[in-house]
């Protein structure tokens, strides 16, 4: 678990980084040397209207949201924000490479990534945030918004990522009159990709953690990390031989001592109410759970106790560190890999277009649902008569649409209705008249036609 890699200083050389400072000079310098570029390439018309919210949004976030992340040290750059953008990039040059098959330009795929990014983003951060609303509403508005903001510190759900991208990617044909079903097939081994080196994020993150085991690849998370909070809070994990289990607002009780530990050799036990922690008064058990798991390692820890009275002792060298869990996330990651492996090769051999975005659409939900099963991060509570969490519940309703699809697709007569055609194909330059339902224009045909169409030369 590595949550900040590095801090963006403020300041370069006296410079604002960020706000109106060298950030937003290069996203501006960015899409300039993008329409400069496609104009060389004998492009045509780009799309700057097309992109120009993307533009926008982007200006104001650099100009008005980073400044709003900015901590003592500069911009922490997270290793799950790292991730996050690695996972872009290799989605994005895996379905550019894969839809030169069909012939399209793969200003198609630039264009539509950037939609896809804005759209996942804010579909899994708000999918995130009404689901745990309690853990980010503030006393004002200002800070509430800045507790949504910080995205790349974790927080995100892939379901409503699935949402948001979705949307995106709708309104994005509708916009460039694009075939959805051909377009979903050549971005799905992409999509998983980019979800498989996500995973690596959440790892990074500490988030997304599953249930205690003994099993040689479990791994341990440190003090302070989600599943490190979460098993003290639940009583599995003690804090140097005392357990704080119950409700973390509720006075601080220590529910159980254990029986080889320093704290029952200085006489404390089930029941006594600690009072302060290293000369700070605690009031209620999850400020009393913090200072005690923030105590250096090495160093002495002073109780007082309402029973014991004050008492103190040495702490031992090691660091505290979770009960070994499941490393779900690398779970995650490697299904996902392997599903991605799986499109890519599935692709070549589909008999209708959809194939490979139905085939998504039904064996991701079924790992999750499995996956789920061992994760602890978020406790079944949904379903019908039955324990789900919400991210199996939205995969048994993914299962079912999903079923609707297939029964569609079985429906149409085998072949790919768009075939490999010319490389101008869907230029999102350029404004299409055609149809978007209607089988595209093969190669031959084009070439048989300007030929008709030309004077004989005698």
């Amino acid at each position: 678990m590595r949550q900040t890699l590095f801090y963006i200083p403020p300041e370069i050389a006296g410079i604002p980084v960020f706000g109106f400072g060298l950030v937003l000079l290069v996203w501006v310098l960015g899409w300039i040397a993008y329409l400069a570029w496609g104009s060389f390439r004998g492009q045509g018309k780009v799309d700057l209207i097309g992109n120009l919210p993307i533009v926008v949004v982007g200006g104001l976030i650099i100009a008005f949201g980073l400044p709003m992340m900015m901590q003592t040290e500069g911009i922490p750059i997270r290793g799950f924000g790292l991730m996050l953008l690695l996972a872009t990039i290799a989605g994005v040059g895996l379905a550019a490479h894969q839809v030169k098959k069909l012939g399209w330009h793969s200003e198609v795929i630039y264009s539509l990534a950037i939609w896809l990014f804005v759209g996942g983003i804010v579909g899994a951060r708000l999918f995130y945030v009404i689901q745990y609303w309690e853990e980010y509403a503030r006393p004002t508005w200002q800070e509430t918004l800045l507790a949504v903001f910080q995205f790349t510190e974790g927080g995100i759900v892939m379901y409503g990522s699935l949402i948001g991208a979705s949307l995106a990617l709708f309104l994005f044909c509708q916009r460039h009159r694009l075939p959805v079903l051909p377009l979903c097939d050549v971005i799905a081994p992409s999509l998983v990709v980019g979800l498989a080196l996500g995973r690596i994020g959440c790892f990074l993150n500490g988030c997304c953690y599953g249930g205690v085991c003994e099993l040689p690849w479990a791994v341990t998370f440190p003090a302070g990390s989600p599943a490190f909070v979460r098993q003290v809070s639940q009583g599995e994990l003690s804090l140097y031989g005392m357990r704080l289990k119950g409700n973390w607002e509720a006075p601080p009780v220590i529910e159980e001592v254990d029986p080889d530990s320093l704290a029952a050799e200085k006489g404390i036990e089930s029941g006594d109410r600690l009072l302060s922690v290293n000369g700070q008064a605690v009031t209620d058990t999850g400020s009393a759970a913090y200072l005690l798991w923030n105590l250096p390692p090495g160093g002495t820890i002073q109780l007082t106790t309402q029973q014991q009275g004050a008492m103190q002792w040495e702490l031992p060298e090691q660091s505290l560190r979770s009960r070994p869990v499941h490393p779900t996330q690398l779970y995650s990651s490697i299904s996902a890999s392997l599903l991605a492996l799986f499109l890519w090769s599935y692709y070549p051999y589909r008999r209708r277009d959809g194939e490979v975005l139905a085939l998504l659409l039904t064996m991701y939900p079924i790992s999750r649902i499995l996956l789920e099963s061992i994760r602890t991060d978020e406790l079944p509570e949904w379903g019908w008569g039955m324990a789900l969490t919400i991210s199996q519940l939205v995969s048994v309703i993914i299962l079912l649409v999903v079923s609707g699809l297939w029964v569609y697709l079985w429906q149409q007569p085998k072949g790919s209705r768009y075939r490999p055609v010319y490389a101008g194909a869907f230029d999102p330059s350029q404004e299409t008249t055609s149809d978007a339902d209607e089988p595209t224009t093969s190669a031959k045909q084009v070439k048989s036609e300007a030929t008709a169409s030309t004077p004989a030369k005698h």
